[in-house]
C-alpha cells in the first residue's frame, strides 16, 4: 500500500510540476479565445501597426467581443424604459467610477469588484465573453430601487446611440486629452488578456499615431467627444468633466443625483463618497477576481490603479501641437472651451 501511495504522490507531483508553470499560459489563451468574434464578423484592418485584432462594427473599430450581431439586436429589438441611465465615455475617462456613483444613487449596495458592478450596470454592446449579457438577460437588466436601469457604453453618438429616446438619460464624461492618451496606453499593456501586448511590442510613438488617427477601439477621442458635445444642450444629457469630478466629488454626486431624479441627503452623500473614493475602490484589487486575473497574467497590474501608477509616457511638444490643431478643427467650432481638452495648459 505504501509503495502505491508513494507512486500516486510522485505522479501528482510530476503533474503539478508540468501543469503549474503552464497554467497561466493555458488560462490566458482560453480567455483570449473566449473573447474572439464569431465567424462572419468583419475585422478591423489597422492603418497603423500593430494589429490588436479588433472588429469593425458599423464602421468603427471595436473590441473583439463587440459585434454587428449585437448592434443588430440593440437597433432592432432592445426595449427602452423611461428613466434608463446611460453612462457613456471614451475609454479611460472615469467610466467605472461614474457607473458606481449612479448604481449607489439608485439604491444598490456596495460592490466588491468591477465584475459585480457590471452585473448591475451592464455594457450592452458586449456580445461574448465574461462581461456579456445575453439579449434576454439584457432586456431584464436589474431594475434598481428607484425603478431605473443603468447601462454603460463607450460608443460615439451614432446609430443606436444617436437615437436614444428622450426618456433615457445620458451622463457623458470627458477628460483632458493627453491624460486620456496616457491612461489608455497603460490600459492596453495592463489588460494583456485582451490586447496581447508585451513591453516592446508597441512604442509610444506607434501608439500615439493609432490613437490620434482613430485606429483604436471606438475611433478618435476628439471625434468621440464631438459627437456627444453636439447633444450637450438636450435636457436628457449631462456633460461632466473628469477633472471637475476629481476636484469636487461631492458636487459631482449631487449633480448626478439631481439629473437622474434621486434624493441624496448629507448622510447618503457621505456614504457614496466613501464607497466611491479611490481608497475604497482600490480594495477591489484585493478580491479573488482581480487576484486571479493578475495571477494568471490576464492583467499585468491592478484594475483600479493608484495615482501615478499608469505606464509612464507623455506627449512630445509636436504631438501636443497636433492635438491642439485637432481641437481647433473639431471642437473649437462647436464652442468647447480650450481647457476642457487641455486642463493642464493655457491657450
Amino acid at each position: 500500500m505504501v509503495p502505491r501511495c508513494v507512486s500516486c504522490c510522485a505522479t501528482l507531483a510530476l503533474l503539478a510540476a508540468v501543469f503549474v508553470p503552464i497554467a497561466p499560459w493555458v488560462v490566458q489563451r482560453l480567455f483570449w479565445y473566449a473573447h474572439q468574434a464569431p465567424s462572419g464578423q468583419a475585422l478591423h484592418m489597422p492603418a497603423y501597426p500593430p494589429d490588436i485584432h479588433d472588429n469593425v462594427v458599423r464602421g468603427i473599430p471595436a473590441n473583439s467581443f463587440i459585434t454587428d450581431r449585437r448592434m443588430d439586436f440593440l437597433e432592432n429589438n432592445f426595449t427602452h424604459r423611461p428613466g434608463d441611465v446611460w453612462v457613456i465615455t471614451y475609454q479611460k475617462v472615469g467610466t467605472t467610477w461614474t457607473q458606481y456613483i449612479v448604481s449607489l444613487l439608485q439604491g444598490n449596495p456596495r460592490e466588491t469588484s468591477a465584475v459585480d458592478l457590471f452585473a448591475r450596470c451592464p455594457w450592452p454592446e458586449v456580445d461574448i465573453g465574461v462581461l456579456a449579457s445575453s439579449p434576454s438577460v439584457l432586456q431584464q437588466s436589474a431594475i434598481s430601487a428607484t425603478g431605473q436601469r443603468c447601462f454603460k457604453s463607450h460608443w460615439p453618438r451614432k446609430g443606436f446611440f444617436a437615437n436614444l429616446p428622450d426618456e433615457s438619460k445620458v451622463i457623458y464624461v470627458l477628460r483632458d486629452a493627453e491624460s486620456v492618451a496616457v491612461s489608455y496606453w497603460g490600459h492596453m499593456f495592463n489588460l494583456f488578456g485582451s490586447y496581447w501586448l508585451k513591453d516592446g511590442d508597441m512604442t509610444w510613438d506607434q501608439y500615439f499615431e493609432k490613437w490620434f488617427h482613430g485606429d483604436l477601439q471606438m475611433g478618435g477621442y476628439m471625434e468621440h467627444v464631438a459627437s456627444w458635445w453636439e447633444a450637450r444642450d438636450k435636457a436628457n444629457v449631462l456633460m461632466l468633466r473628469y477633472e471637475d469630478m476629481r476636484a469636487d466629488a461631492a458636487a459631482a454626486v449631487r449633480r448626478i443625483a439631481n439629473f437622474i431624479g434621486v434624493q441624496a441627503d448629507d448622510a447618503r452623500l457621505a456614504d457614496i463618497l466613501d464607497a466611491t473614493s479611490k481608497e475604497s475602490m482600490m480594495k477591489w484589487n484585493e478580491g479573488w477576481i482581480d487576484s486571479f486575473l493578475i495571477m494568471t497574467g490576464i492583467m499585468k497590474g491592478e484594475h483600479v490603479r493608484r495615482d501615478g501608477e499608469a505606464k509612464k509616457a507623455s506627449c512630445t511638444d509636436t504631438q501636443r501641437a497636433r492635438l491642439v490643431e485637432k481641437y481647433d478643427k473639431l471642437l473649437k467650432p462647436l464652442g468647447m472651451p480650450f481647457e476642457f481638452m487641455f486642463s493642464k495648459r493655457k491657450s
